[in-house]
């Protein structure tokens, strides 16, 4: 969007406002300011923190700041000069925007008090130790081969779930989460930047229908009424292809001025009638015409008078009044998608609009009331069309009918719709941000691979890394100290449980380096202890769906009644040989009238495909000839191989 006079960026305003609080509570501070929770990863917002704390009555709570790493490590985090080398700055380090926030502060680790008491397991130390800056990894050196007995203490209560793939971490997940409800007023959290993984848990939970409150809540284009918004879109404006129409007529959502699922039947036949077999012709019009077209050669079928239909077709067993409910079916909603059929290039606005009445119009009941925008994402659903509306003088560029869809989606795809708070809930289901002033009995750290914990982190294709340290850009390595931030402190809980799939969408993955640091410090015997507590859950998860036992099914082998069974074969028929095909194949052609002509057309085909292999590869048609003559001159020698007879 083109600037506008008397307009400055969110971002800019929001600095604006945070430097303008920082300067009025430096000026007016009358009362106690606290601020709890901030990593201060933003300059504007570490420069308020900095003002908070040097107020008489201010004070800062620092979120899990390492009281546990030496001196020298925790300088290099800044960078440095070390053995007579410059030290770059360790951007990646979970401690980073700490470091810098007590510079700006003008304090040292020292000078700030400890609220609390450290957890029995003490597991601070081994993730410090863990996640310490590259330049001083050579401090891991004194850990290999001895008695550490911090490490054992600190592994006590560490699980490690490596599944084979994202479902099985689901469903271990899962049960791990379920076992800890097994007692009484313990608490348990799935904590994931992955929100797949997070709906395959809520999935797998159901089956045992426990209450989870998932905080993160679900983004508004994938929830039933995001998702019923986005088909009407994608089946009107491409032409009501029979995928988009089906996965709309089926969505519970539909209605057609009708309650919920009572065209349940006519989409059936609709289905069965005439969108298993050709595509027919674009929109209702053509649907209702492939629909009068298999109507008429049924009736001429039932007349005995030659027919496009065969008898054996599954779709001859269709009867008139289904066919007119299906009928009844396109006659309601040909006008429910008229608005946006056919539609032109157009302002995104309009076609919102025309966007909107369809979606009423397909979702309204007997009584009027759209279901589309009923409940918390039909509201959201409704709030974002009335934004549209409401900047229609911004959303005036053009668009292409095709593109809507898309676009529409990524309009909308910034809203989130949470579920309503449960009480009384023990499991819950976080986001890194989230969980940071979390606590739970078990916490389980999902999706714990490279690309999503930490985040993948992609080169910005304008500014170069120097450019960005100018203009006082963060780079992007800062995101991956806000990730490690967020995992050493969910590793706090007392009870820990880390999982991660060996491979995602049939690709292997790597686990994240926050757990290979782990298993490093911790050494490859205690790792495989870690290691095998996790794997009862696998074996769990793995035989919570296996069968007891595994029946074979044994070949069919039909047996019509005598009476059903041929007195006699046409001489005139289609030989079979006996060791070509098997009594069930023969039964199916001659007993249960398969289309008669099927073998010989399958015969033929394959001797068709023969000849041609034959002419091109054994005779004088190979690449090398091909490559000195014209295609017509080898259409012609290809013709004379296929019609002289091959020996």
């Amino acid at each position: 969007m083109p600037a506008r006079p008397g307009r400055i960026e969110p971002a800019a305003r929001r600095d604006a406002l945070i430097k303008a609080e920082a300067a009025r509570l430096a000026a007016h501070a009358d009362g106690p300011v606290i601020a709890a929770g901030s990593t201060a990863s933003m300059p504007a917002t570490a420069e308020l923190i900095a003002a908070i704390a040097k107020l008489d009555r201010g004070a800062v709570v620092l979120p899990g700041l390492d009281l546990e790493l030496d001196a020298r490590s925790w300088q290099l985090i800044g960078g440095g000069e070390e053995a007579a080398a410059r030290v770059s700055s360790a951007f990646e380090h979970p401690q980073f925007a700490m470091q810098a926030l007590l510079q700006r502060i003008g304090i040292t680790r020292e000078q700030v008090t400890l609220l609390g008491t450290p957890a029995a397991h003490r597991r601070e130390r081994y993730v410090c130790e863990a996640l310490r800056p590259a330049a001083a990894t050579d401090a891991w050196k004194r850990l290999a081969g001895g008695d550490v007995p911090w490490i054992e203490g600190a592994l006590q209560g560490l699980t490690v779930i490596e599944a084979a793939n994202a479902e099985e971490e689901a469903l271990a997940i899962a049960i791990s989460l379920r076992e800890a409800i097994e007692t009484p007023a313990k608490t348990a959290a799935l904590v994931t930047p992955d929100r797949a993984l997070a709906r395959r848990v809520l999935a797998a939970l159901e089956r045992w229908n426990v209450a989870v409150e998932d905080s993160a809540g679900e983004e508004l284009a994938d929830t039933p009424a995001g998702l019923f918004a986005r088909l009407a879109a994608e089946a009107a404006l491409d032409g009501v292809t029979p995928v988009a129409l089906l996965a709309l007529l089926k969505h519970p959502l539909l209605r057609l001025g009708a309650a919920a699922g009572a065209h349940a039947r006519a989409i059936a036949v609709l289905e069965k009638a005439v969108l298993r077999g050709p595509r027919p012709r674009p929109g209702t019009a053509g649907l209702a015409h492939a629909l009068t077209v298999f109507h008429t050669e049924l009736a001429k079928l039932r007349r005995g008078q030659p027919s496009d239909l065969h008898p054996s077709d599954p779709r001859a067993d269709l009867s008139d009044a289904q066919l007119r409910e299906a009928a009844a079916l396109l006659a309601r909603l040909a006008p429910a998608l008229a608005p946006l059929e056919g539609q032109a290039r157009a302002p995104f606005a309009k076609i919102a609009a025309l966007h909107r009445s369809v979606i009423a119009a397909l979702s309204a009941d007997a009584t009027g009331v759209p279901a589309a925008f009923q409940g918390r994402d039909g509201v959201a659903l409704e709030s974002a069309f009335d934004e549209i509306a409401a900047n229609a003088s911004h959303a005036d560029f053009a668009v292409e009918a095709v593109d809507y869809a898309d676009l529409f989606r990524t309009a909308i795809c910034d809203r989130v719709v949470r579920r309503p708070p449960l009480s009384g809930v023990r499991l819950h289901i976080y986001g890194p941000l989230e969980a940071r002033l979390q606590s739970a009995d078990r916490m389980v750290l999902g999706a714990l691979i490279e690309g999503t914990w930490p985040p993948e982190i992609a080169s910005d294709p304008w500014l170069s890394r120097p450019m960005r340290h100018a203009l006082g850009l963060d780079l992007p390595e800062r995101r991956i100290s806000l990730s490690a931030h967020d995992f050493a402190q969910a590793l706090g809980a007392s009870e820990v449980i880390l999982a991660y799939p060996a491979k995602l969408a049939g690709t292997p993955s790597v686990p994240s380096r926050f757990v290979q640091r782990l298993a490093a410090v911790a050494g490859e015997q205690r790792w495989q202890e870690v290691c095998a507590r996790g794997a009862r859950y696998l074996a769990w998860a793995r035989a919570l769906d296996r069968p007891a036992e595994v029946k074979r099914v044994d070949k069919p082998m039909p047996r019509p009644p005598r009476a059903a069974r041929p007195t006699g074969l046409s001489v005139t028929g289609t030989y079979v040989p006996e060791q070509f095909f098997s009594p069930a194949d023969w039964a199916a052609d001659h007993v249960y009238k398969h289309h008669p002509t099927a073998i010989l057309i399958f015969s033929l085909m394959t001797m068709l495909a023969f000849n041609l292999f034959y002419a091109f590869y054994c005779r004088n048609l190979q690449p090398a000839y091909r490559s000195r003559h014209d295609a017509q001159h080898v259409a012609r020698c290809l013709a004379s191989e296929l019609y002289q007879g091959l020996p």
